[in-house]
């Protein structure tokens, strides 16, 4: 009995190691200042279908974002962002530029890809 609590304890003690190192690691990414961030873009095409893209993003990763070559004015108050493309036509083609630091693997991700088709 005693040597099972042991293997519990130690196991219970590997698992706490991994998360408090989990969580010391992503805090080390997201507290990159403005000097140590390098400002680098990725590009999203796609031909509007008469719905919004939805992003998760890391919002204090995100420097811009703009549509059609037209910044759109940020006001990422959560981790959601909706990026409205109504204004487009039926079929059109559109080219989103996300502009983020580049010390950040990708701080962000689209929720509904079916939507630049």
């Amino acid at each position: 009995m005693v040597n099972k609590l042991k293997k519990i304890e130690m196991k219970i003690t590997q698992i706490l190691f991994i998360l408090i190192s989990c969580l010391w690691l992503n805090k080390g990414v997201s507290q990159i200042s403005e000097k140590e961030c390098k400002t680098t873009f990725t590009t999203i095409r796609g031909e509007y279908q008469g719905k919004n893209l939805f992003f998760q993003v890391e919002k204090e990763h995100i420097k811009k974002i703009s549509l059609n070559k037209k910044e759109i004015k940020l006001q990422l108050t959560s981790e959601l962002f909706e990026l409205n493309l109504s204004d487009l036509k039926m079929n059109q083609m559109f080219e989103v530029k996300i502009e983020y630091c580049e010390n950040i693997p990708l701080p962000y991700k689209i929720l509904n890809p079916e939507v630049k088709k």
